[in-house]
């Protein structure tokens, strides 16, 4: 299992830090649990696939997981695609 590079943002921890201050922490955090689940799904999708991460990038939008130059099958990538959303409903 390699993982590549992980990329943070300049501007996404101290805009994430003013949203706490701001705004109902509850709701944030509440969000920000549900988008960690979501790109974990994809996460260990992509792990048990066979393919490796490339990037792991997390900007002031949300996060994102660039692939590596693996061929995959259809299903494969299929269930990559799916499995942020479907580790959301079983958070639900």
């Amino acid at each position: 299992m390699k993982i590549g590079r992980v990329e943070i943002s300049l501007l996404a921890l101290p805009l994430w830090g003013l949203l706490l201050l701001w705004n109902d922490r509850n709701m944030i955090l509440l969000l920000l649990s549900c988008a960690v689940v979501h790109e974990a799904g994809h996460f260990i999708a992509i792990l048990l696939s066979g393919a490796k991460i490339e990037c792991f990038r997390l900007g002031v939008t949300g996060a994102s997981i660039r692939m590596g130059e693996t061929l995959l099958s259809y299903r494969k990538e299929i269930w990559i695609y799916l499995s942020g959303g479907l580790c959301n409903l079983l958070y639900a």
